[in-house]
C-alpha cells in the first residue's frame, strides 16, 4: 500500500510539473496578478486535490480489504483457527488493520507532499499551501476514521468490489447528510459516527457468521 500510493502521488506531481514545463514555454510573457492567482488555484487544484484524493482512496480501498482473507478458504481457515473469541479476533484485525493502514498513509503522505512541497516555488507561496496542508491534517484523519467501518461492511459482504459497494454507501449518506443541510433541517454532526458504531457492530456481525461456516469447515 504504502509503494503504490507513494508511486501515485509522484507520478501525479511529475505529470502536474510536465504540464506546467509545457505550458510555460507558450508564455514569453510576465504573469500578471491575475495569473498568479489563478496559478495559485491551479496549484490547489492539480497539485494537493487529486493527492488527497489518492490518500482517501487508497484508505478506503484496503479498509475493505482488512477482513479479505474471510472469503478465501485456506487463509480463512487459518483466521478462525485461532484460539480466542470472535470479539477478540475481529478487534485485533481491525486495530492492527487499521494502525498499519494509517502507518502507511501517514508514510507515504508525508514524503509525497515533501516532494510536492520541494517543488512549489514556481506556481505559488509556501507559505499559503503550507497553511492549507496544516488544514487538511488536522480534517482528513477524522474523516477516514469515521469512514473506515463504511467500507469494512461491504468489504465482509463482497468477496469483489467492496471498495466500490463502499463508495456508493457512503455517496448515499453524504447525499442524505447534504439534503439535510439544503433543507434547513436539523443535523446532527454526530450523524457520522452513529453510522460508523452501527456498520462496524453489523460488520461484526457478518464476521460472527463468517466464523460459524469456517468453524463447520473446520470440524470437517
Amino acid at each position: 500500500m504504502f509503494l503504490w500510493m507513494l508511486g501515485a502521488l509522484v507520478a501525479k506531481t511529475v505529470v502536474v510539473m510536465t504540464w506546467d514545463w509545457a505550458r510555460s514555454l507558450s508564455r514569453s510573457e510576465e504573469m500578471s496578478i491575475a495569473q498568479r492567482e489563478g496559478a495559485a488555484w491551479a496549484l490547489q487544484m492539480l497539485y494537493l486535490f487529486p493527492a488527497f484524493l489518492i490518500c482517501i482512496g487508497f484508505w478506503w480501498v484496503y479498509s475493505a480489504r482488512l477482513f479479505e482473507d474471510v472469503h478465501r478458504r485456506a487463509s480463512a481457515l487459518d483466521l478462525f483457527g485461532l484460539p480466542a473469541s470472535n470479539g477478540e479476533k475481529f478487534l485485533a484485525r481491525l486495530l492492527s488493520g487499521t494502525v498499519f493502514i494509517a502507518l502507511a498513509t501517514i508514510a507515504a503522505a508525508v514524503l509525497g507532499f515533501t516532494f510536492d512541497y520541494l517543488l512549489l516555488d514556481r506556481l505559488a507561496d509556501k507559505v499559503a499551501v503550507g497553511d492549507y496542508l496544516m488544514q487538511a491534517a488536522r480534517e482528513l484523519p477524522v474523516v477516514m476514521l469515521f469512514t473506515t467501518p463504511w467500507f469494512i461492511l461491504p468489504g465482509l459482504l463482497l468477496r469483489r468490489g467492496g471498495w466500490l459497494a463502499g463508495c456508493v454507501l457512503t455517496g448515499v449518506i453524504l447525499l442524505v447528510a447534504n439534503w439535510l443541510v439544503a433543507k434547513d433541517m436539523w443535523f446532527p454532526y454526530w450523524y457520522y459516527g452513529v453510522f460508523g458504531v452501527l456498520f462496524l457492530w453489523l460488520s461484526y456481525r457478518v464476521f460472527c457468521r463468517a466464523q460459524a461456516a469456517g468453524s463447520s469447515l473446520l470440524n470437517v
